[in-house]
């Protein structure tokens, strides 16, 4: 059985590693870039784009339901590069494309939103509709807006990501005591290794106690 010394030695380079992963991720999350789903480009998720899907109910933010055809084809048409509000686009949008291989779409898509979370650090589907309605809309633009004097467009305009790590500096910035107080984490990767290794000094410390008759 390793001691706490032996499993550092073991977890050590495991940190390393997940944080070179950590600043790669963030770096990616200000630089967002078109992805690329079949022949179709998705540009980056937006406070905008996400207030449309939401109002719409769409179940790749909710998970209510199984998604259709039309569920397939208006994300489509919200994330692209192209996207402007109206009723008219997206009929037409729905016409020129509708014989699309939609179920290949909706696997496409569902993976592409996982991703999406685990990359923001938040649980799959967040934010999501349902009693607290666009509450997250309203805070993030209230936020952003008194923080740093931002106009409604540049906050609609900001991708996720983006809004869900300045917000995280943001709160940080704010909580912080006289003494440095303490910092968000933005950091997935280091912090499920810090947590595994945690795990395993519980269970040398328990066998300790059991070696040891206490």
């Amino acid at each position: 059985m390793k001691n706490r010394a032996e499993l550092w030695e073991t977890y050590k380079p495991k940190l390393d590693e997940a944080r070179k992963q950590d600043r790669v991720e963030q770096s990616q999350l200000f630089l967002p870039v078109n992805a690329r789903v079949g022949r179709f480009d998705l540009a980056p998720m937006t406070v905008q784009r996400l207030l449309v899907l939401e109002s719409l109910e769409s179940p790749f933010l909710t998970g209510k339901r199984i998604p259709t055809r039309r569920d397939v084809l208006t994300f489509l048409f919200v994330m692209s590069p192209r996207f402007k509000l109206s009723r008219w686009g997206m009929r037409w949008w729905m016409i020129r494309h509708v014989f699309i291989v939609w179920p290949w779409y909706t696997m496409q898509i569902a993976e592409l939103m996982e991703e999406a979370s685990k990359l923001m650090g938040t649980a799959k589907g967040e934010p999501k509709s349902g009693d607290e309605g666009s509450a997250w809309a309203s805070m993030i633009i209230d936020g952003f807006a008194s923080q740093y004097g931002w106009s409604l467009k540049q906050i609609m305009d900001m991708p996720i990501p983006t809004a869900v790590l300045l917000g995280k500096a943001m709160g940080a910035r704010l909580s912080m005591d006289d003494k440095g107080g303490a910092k968000a984490s933005i950091s997935r990767h280091a912090d499920k290794v810090r947590g595994d290794y945690l795990d395993e000094c519980k269970i040398i410390d328990q066998r300790e106690r059991e070696l040891n008759g206490k």
